[in-house]
């Protein structure tokens, strides 16, 4: 796979690959504190968001190794919290124009070899 600069890779049969656009309505509550709110409650959600992660990491920790990764379980970690917060704040503050690429881009650039 190449990652050429300004254009993130598609990534095809990716878990949870072409989500729904989400946003709250006013007055609604929602990402990341939310869940980490309710996991808190719930024990069975915790044991299910970490089954989660954990199947993302199978699927993701390859694809940054494949990158060039130096460190590739420690740089998804980075990627997937950059993604959940971005996503988080787009659930809390939905924007029309929300586009992740630059961020995650950026992220990318600064942690794979040039």
């Amino acid at each position: 796979m190449v990652c050429v600069p300004g254009h993130l890779p598609q990534l095809p049969g990716a878990p949870g690959a072409n989500p729904p656009r989400a946003g709250s309505a006013p007055g609604e509550s929602g990402g990341r504190d939310d869940g980490q709110r309710q996991s808190q409650l719930h024990p069975e959600l915790r044991r299910e968001i970490g089954i989660g992660r954990e199947r993302l990491a199978e699927w993701g920790v390859p694809l940054v190794a494949g990158l060039g990764s130096a460190d590739p379980p420690a740089h998804f970690r980075m990627l997937l919290s950059l993604i959940d917060g971005l996503f988080s704040n787009q659930l809390a503050y939905a924007e029309d124009d929300f586009d992740p690429e630059a961020a995650i881009g950026a992220l990318l650039r600064g942690l794979l070899p040039r």
